[in-house]
């Protein structure tokens, strides 16, 4: 996974990136739009309910690892790639 990031003079258009500027200065996430963040949501759940990775899934679909460990949480599956923290291992 790479995150490309932009400078917005290179991406915005000068009286966009004045009116942004307004409301904040450094960096600034701007999130997929709702049908692609659902759509990954629910192939990020499917692919920790079936023990995979999370270095697999995200090689597979462009999900950050904050975000993985948030839905690995929601669905209540550790994260394979972590540590396990039993005792006596």
């Amino acid at each position: 996974m790479t995150n490309d990031y932009i400078n917005a003079k290179n991406l915005l258009p000068p009286e966009l990136l004045a009116e942004v500027q307004k409301f904040c200065s450094g960096l600034v996430w701007i999130p997929a739009p709702n049908r692609q963040s659902g759509r990954k949501r629910r192939i990020a759940t499917q692919m920790l309910r079936t023990g995979m990775t999370s270095g697999d899934i995200r090689k597979l679909i462009d999900i950050s690892p904050r975000h993985l460990r948030r839905l690995a949480r929601e669905v209540h599956v550790a994260p394979p790639s972590l540590p396990s923290t039993a005792s006596g291992q």
